[in-house]
């Protein structure tokens, strides 16, 4: 009987580096658990982590006690690496071609994962991080004639490459470019992001093939609607739900929210809460934060709320607002509509087609667009309301269940 066997080295390299989970590592996490439900006695899915030249066995239980340390509510294991601290660690890692090995968890064995004949290898974390993956997954494919599949979160750094660090740009290029030839199916979160990935398969001169869409679960399990927790904001405020970098655009937010206060006066705009880490090419943004006081005090940043602080956000806003430049999903949109909460985003890339006709868009290049959008909510309290009942109406969520389905049809 073939196995499916699911690389989640990705959750052991974020846990040493940050304190709370990205929308990757929530990927995983949920698809790992909507996975593991299907076959609980671990007959034909298992679950399997990188070290040096092999992949090692990795109960579910580890899997999820480890998740739930970036989710709960407890400080972090360890000071988090800032962002720029772990691109130089993992640029000099590359540099020195050293594999990444990641200690055994407790109670783990080291005993290498028995690969057949048949077995597929699922990938569907941030593979360019481990530097030695390319060349573990081309021997392993050697020696035991194994499949290998590639969800494909999303291309940004090889067709945008000035929104990311140029060590990171240069590494997911090496990276993609040697698991294209590796990979017997891709599978891809958007139709966006799948004709991004067809159109350059074209221009490496490969053939075309057949790339299913896999659509992705809203909401997170980590804290559901029973979660009880303050946020501790005592005035309405729109939501940000992302890491806080360039790509992600929160400078349009800041400049349309320093035009609100002028034209407008404190008292009617509400706050802006920005609930995510710091990431990359954000410095100018956190300087010009820093030297206005968080526009005085009309930006409140959350960098390390834990799931069920978000939850928490999520049900006391009184709106979101998701302004990326480009994204291969856009998870935080779908979490939004899914707290029943009205969203206002992006019409760039892979974003309407989370929201479809419940969320409201903006051009995230036009900033009088954007401001034009955000005071139309606020001078009519009643259509808020009104677009908030459609949404709790009318949404309609996507378990990740269904996704785990999608997935194990893809595959195969």
């Amino acid at each position: 009987m073939s196995r499916l066997w699911v690389d989640v080295s990705d959750l052991f390299g974020h846990h040493g580096a940050f304190s709370r989970p990205s929308g990757i590592q929530r990927v995983i996490f949920e698809l790992g658990q909507a996975l593991a439900a299907t076959d609980p006695d671990e007959a034909r899915i298992r679950f399997v982590r990188a070290s040096g030249s092999a992949y090692l066995p990795v109960a579910w239980r580890t899997i999820a006690q480890l998740f739930l340390s970036l989710t709960d509510e407890a400080p972090p294991h360890q000071p988090p690496l800032t962002t720029a601290l772990q691109l130089q660690f993992e640029a000099l890692r590359a540099l020195l071609a050293i594999p990444q090995t990641l200690r055994p968890p407790t109670g783990e064995h080291g005993t290498p994962a028995a690969m057949e004949r048949g077995d597929t290898l699922l990938i569907l974390g941030a593979g360019w991080s481990d530097v030695g993956q390319v060349a573990r997954l081309a021997a392993l494919r050697q020696r035991h004639a194994i499949r290998i599949a590639l969800l494909v979160h999303d291309i940004i750094p090889l067709l945008r490459p000035e929104w990311s660090d140029p060590i990171y740009a240069a590494r997911f290029r090496q990276w993609f470019d040697g698991m294209l030839p590796l990979c017997d199916r891709l599978l891809a979160n958007s139709a966006f992001t799948a004709a991004d990935v067809a159109r350059y398969r074209r221009t490496q001169g490969l053939p075309d093939c057949d790339i299913p869409l896999i659509r992705l679960g809203d909401g997170f399990s980590q804290a559901g609607p029973g979660a009880e927790i303050s946020h501790g904001i005592n005035r309405p405020y729109a939501l940000v739900v992302s890491t806080i970098e360039l790509r992600k655009n929160h400078a349009l937010l800041v400049d349309a929210w320093q035009a609100l206060l002028a034209r407008h006066g404190p008292d009617a705009v509400p706050a802006l809460v920005f609930a995510g880490r710091e990431g990359a090419l954000s410095h100018d943004l956190m300087q010009r934060l820093h030297a206005t006081k968080n526009l005085g005090g009309h930006v409140i940043l959350r960098p390390s709320a834990s799931d069920a602080e978000i939850a928490a956000l999520y049900r006391g806003c009184s709106f979101t607002v998701f302004p990326s430049l480009y994204e291969g999903w856009g998870l935080p949109v779908a979490e939004s509509l899914a707290f029943g909460k009205p969203c206002l985003a992006s019409n760039a890339t892979s974003v309407p087609e989370v929201g479809g006709d419940l969320a409201s868009y903006f051009d995230p290049l036009d900033l009088g667009a954007t401001i034009a959008c955000i005071e139309a909510i606020l001078g009519d309290p009643a259509g808020l309301a009104a677009w908030e009942a459609e949404i709790r109406q009318d949404f309609r969520r996507t378990p990740w269940s269904h996704t785990a389905e999608g997935l194990l049809a893809g595959v195969a």
